[in-house]
């Protein structure tokens, strides 16, 4: 599950990212290689839902050339929605870490 809400998150700040036009689109979409991505997700046992959400992420850019701009910022508006529900309907879990030095540098990086 810690996985699964982790590319839920990445998936949000990509869409919240293209949204706020804050990455081009060129970047965005040619340099991922979405399907690669949700190729090998599925290959891991990654929720179907959870799948789904990241292979639309490569339709946008086609909504992205093919629509108005109302129509782009209410997609990915709609896109940044079902990526919180999803989020939301996740248990909070806490996260106890191993004692082990080798998480040090991690755990400074969320202080």
């Amino acid at each position: 599950m810690a996985t699964e809400k982790a590319l839920l998150l990445v998936a949000l700040g990509f869409i919240e990212a293209l949204r706020k036009r804050a990455i081009h689109q060129d970047e965005a979409f040619y340099t991922i290689g979405i399907p690669q991505i949700v190729e090998r997700m599925q290959a891991f046992g990654i929720s179907p839902e959870i799948v789904d959400v990241i292979a639309e992420l490569d339709e946008y850019q086609y909504l992205s050339e093919n629509c108005t701009e109302q129509d782009w910022q209410a997609e990915m508006e709609t896109a940044a929605e079902r990526c919180r529900m999803l989020l939301a309907a996740m248990p909070l879990q806490t996260f106890d870490p191993p004692n082990d030095f080798r998480w040090m540098p991690c755990l400074r990086l969320l202080d």
